[in-house]
């Protein structure tokens, strides 16, 4: 059973014989109702993922009533500071497993909640087929992009723009441009995404002068990034703020050189090196450097994405389910 912020869905586990099952929140009062009575229709042993620290507490009822064990997920910044004293107690009495995104995660996790038992790396995947074998489909939109580029290489970013989430890294590659001026006749920079950072964004690339090198989209969908995904040479995610970082899968995936941080999660996105390099993103110099590097090498495909790829994850998974299942006690 899986507790989650995700649409609702049943299905089986082919692979442990298990049956999954995800249930969205809507209210807090009918969603912890209704997580009580599936729970009592499985009418079978069951362990509780529960994908988000916020549903603790729904959590932590279910194994009160039945008795069921609990594996909690924990992705990024949500998990690397102090919640509220309830999912401290929670963490502390209730909680069996612990699933984290990275190891970086689960050192800050462990480091404020104590938690002493079990603790799995369990990486986000994709579906490596699906970027590998993308044809642009946009190519009206490509075309201003290319235009936008006027033959330079295009350095691509994607995540929301949100006022409370500036650990992205978008503001250091503005000062990486703005203290390299060589690096705009070489390159140009894609932001990809909205929120209610943007404004503040824009006016500083204007401030800057780099009107002409770097270019806001706005919110793109998903054939889009792949369309962006599938012409950009180098993907960035170099901030201090993240948990892991998936877009990095899906550049890899895609062909493009990426540089992730040395400073958060994201180093463990791109196998510590193996799937691209990582920077101190405050360190300007440093990250004009390896951008250089990723403009020689091209862009090219990386077998080691393999290891992200779902089948091999879906596997890995299964394996920890097994053990969790045996360390049950009902």
């Amino acid at each position: 059973m899986f507790v989650s912020r995700s649409n609702k869905a049943s299905k089986v586990d082919h692979n442990s014989g298990a049956i999954v099952t995800t249930i969205k929140p809507k209210k807090k009062l009918s969603y912890t109702l209704h997580s009580l009575i599936l729970a009592y229709r499985m009418k079978k042993k069951i362990v509780v993922v529960c994908g988000h620290m916020n549903l603790l507490p729904v959590a932590a009822l279910i194994k009160l009533v039945f008795g069921c064990n609990i594996v909690l997920q924990i992705h990024g910044v949500e998990a690397w500071s102090p919640g509220d004293n309830i999912n401290k107690i929670i963490i502390k009495n209730y909680v069996n497993h612990v699933f984290s995104v990275s190891l970086v995660t689960a050192t800050r996790f462990k480091d404020w909640s104590k938690y002493e038992g079990p603790i799995s790396i369990v990486p986000n995947c994709i579906n490596v087929k699906e970027y590998h074998e993308h044809t642009v489909l946009d190519k009206t939109r490509i075309s201003q992009i290319q235009n936008f580029a006027r033959g330079r290489k295009i350095i691509m970013f994607l995540g929301r723009l949100d006022a409370r989430e500036r650990y992205k890294g978008v503001d250091e590659m503005i000062s990486v441009f703005a203290n390299h001026p060589e690096l705009s006749q070489n390159a140009c920079y894609i932001v990809c995404g909205d929120g209610s950072d943007l404004a503040r964004l824009r006016a500083k690339v204007n401030t800057a002068g780099l009107s002409s090198t770097v270019k806001f989209t706005g919110f793109i969908d998903e054939r889009t990034k792949r369309d962006f995904l599938a012409v950009c040479d180098v993907f960035v995610l170099a901030g201090y703020g993240e948990g892991f970082g998936i877009t990095l899968l899906e550049a890899v995936a895609s062909g493009a050189q990426v540089i992730a941080s040395s400073l958060d999660g994201s180093h463990e996105a791109i196998l510590k090196g193996e799937l691209g390099v990582s920077v101190d993103p405050r360190d300007t110099k440093a990250m004009c450097a390896a951008l250089m590097k990723c403009f020689s090498q091209g862009r090219h495909a990386n077998d080691k994405i393999m290891y992200f790829d779902t089948d091999q994850c879906i596997a890995r998974l299964s394996s920890h389910f097994h053990e969790i299942a045996r360390e049950s006690v009902y």
